[in-house]
């Protein structure tokens, strides 16, 4: 009776979970192999705003929120750079969340994209500036990026993975 009764429940808790399939929403599909999400709600509205990497597409955006009435449309993105993995910052804690990416390939390289101080610019591509991390440049297939205060000193730290020879943690 206890067999039967937890293969009922089995069968039940199945379909009711197998009877509504999730329903996708596409925000962006411009580019392609978007690798990974990061969330951060990076213009202080509440909502969780986005930051992709499109590695085989080659670009690194961010995406903003549009708000609970238009989420399941396009949302407002802007263009910052190139990619494997994208990830939100406030680096320089000057208010404005930055964008770091890190790159295999050819690059090679961690790249810093700087937000515009003035958050009406966020979505402008040009008012960013992007910067490579000079001791990251070149130098291994980077694959990874995790903000983090590891030390509890001067901020935020980076810390870094990569693959392939020479591979390392930092």
């Amino acid at each position: 009776m206890k067999q039967l009764l937890l293969v009922s429940a089995s069968v039940l808790v199945f379909a009711s979970v197998s009877a509504a399939p999730w329903r996708r929403h596409t925000i962006d599909a411009s580019s392609s192999g978007a690798d990974g999400a990061r969330l951060m709600d990076v213009n202080g509205d509440g909502y969780q705003d986005i930051a992709t990497g499109w590695e085989e597409g080659g670009v690194v955006r961010a995406y903003l929120h549009p708000g609970y009435m238009n989420v399941k449309g396009a949302w407002p993105a802007v263009t910052v750079g190139k990619p494997e993995d994208a990830v939100f910052v406030d680096l320089d804690s000057d208010g404005s969340v930055d964008v770091v990416s890190a790159c295999e390939g050819q690059t090679k390289t961690i790249y810093v994209h700087w937000a515009p101080k003035d958050r009406a610019k966020y979505l402008s591509p040009r008012a960013w500036t992007t910067e490579a991390i000079p001791v990251t440049a070149h130098r291994e297939a980077w694959m990874f990026v995790l903000p983090l205060d590891v030390d509890g000193k001067d901020g935020i730290d980076l810390v870094v993975g990569s693959k392939g020879e020479g591979a390392s943690i930092s």
